[in-house]
């Protein structure tokens, strides 16, 4: 048998390339969380573990606590190391500023007045990073053109209090309501879909006429589906049938 009689028949071609599809994986998840806490008189509030919007039991989430700072022109971290939610150490590093309009900026722990108190997802939502003013956030290290899904968190022990946040021309207003003490779309958190752009970054903005609010984050990779790579694979293997019977003698 000459090299590529076997794919000489079309039929037999699609045969194989079907075949060849199904057993074709996905692109794999990469999930990273991200909880703001705060440090009140050197008493840091705990970190959540486990699932928000996405993720599983016992999931790591990174830790970053800040105190309140009633005077300072603006509050900036950089290149802060972030592990996905498995703990394992990635390329992705978050740096962030928060620029005030007027006195205060930091962190603050509503503890027992946030309306999760008590309930799963209260370590997460209890504490948050606060601004009279904006903030913009940018996580690097990622994977240049890659779809990511971006989950920001904002709730209070207040009713009322709007957020808003921007990811590219895409704004998202969460607006807060003690009320409601368990994970709400479009209440208490809320999706954007987006690229890393050519540096492999991702960014987003916040900002308040009153106080702009964030409790955490959490960055996932979007699979290419198991569909779609398989398109790929069936396109690129139609292709090469084609190149092998060009070369077969007649």
């Amino acid at each position: 048998m000459r090299k590529g009689k076997w794919c000489t028949s079309g039929l037999a071609c699609l045969i194989f390339a079907l075949a060849t599809v199904q057993a074709y994986p996905a692109q794999a998840d990469v999930l990273i969380n991200v909880d703001f806490n705060a440090n009140i008189n050197s008493i840091v509030s705990p970190t959540y573990a486990g699932a928000a919007a996405f993720g599983s039991a016992g999931d790591k989430w990174n830790a970053f606590s800040e105190s309140i700072d009633p005077v300072a022109n603006a509050l900036t971290r950089t290149n802060l190391a972030l592990v996905d939610s498995g703990n394992a150490a990635t390329a992705a590093r978050l740096s962030y500023t928060l620029t005030p309009s007027s006195p205060s900026v930091g962190a603050f722990d509503a503890s027992n007045s946030s309306p999760f108190f008590g309930r799963a997802g209260q370590d997460l939502m209890r504490d948050y990073l606060f601004v009279h003013g904006t903030g913009s956030f940018t996580i690097s290290g990622l994977a240049a053109g890659q779809n990511y899904e971006l989950v920001l968190y904002s709730s209070a022990n207040d009713t009322g209090l709007d957020t808003a946040f921007t990811v590219g021309s895409d704004t998202h207003h969460l607006v807060t309501d003690k009320t409601i003490g368990v994970f709400t779309s479009g209440t208490n958190f809320t999706l954007f879909n987006t690229v890393a752009d050519p540096s492999g970054a991702v960014s987003f903005a916040m900002a308040s006429d009153v106080e702009a609010r964030i409790n955490g984050f959490q960055l996932t990779a979007v699979p290419l589906p198991a569909s779609a790579s398989g398109g790929v694979l069936l396109l690129g293997m139609i292709a090469a049938a084609k190149r092998v019977r060009r070369v077969q003698p007649a």
